[in-house]
């Protein structure tokens, strides 16, 4: 990967486990401030983020069970 794209992933992650703001407001931020140049590549960070996220929450969630 490139470390880039470090800062989107780490904004998913952030809206993931904060919950301060909506997915679908962080993903407006996105296009509204990254050059169409990398957009795409920027939106599948936040998904790689997003999805890490999601994978850290239900470990916790397992390991707590």
């Amino acid at each position: 990967g490139n470390i880039v794209f470090g800062n989107t992933i780490l904004f998913a992650i952030f809206t993931v486990l904060s919950g301060i703001f909506s997915e679908e407001s962080a993903l407006e931020t996105i296009k509204k401030f990254v050059p169409s140049s990398t957009l795409d590549t920027n939106l599948e960070a936040f998904e790689l983020g997003k999805q890490e996220a999601k994978r850290f929450l239900q470990k916790l969630k397992e390991e707590g069970s």
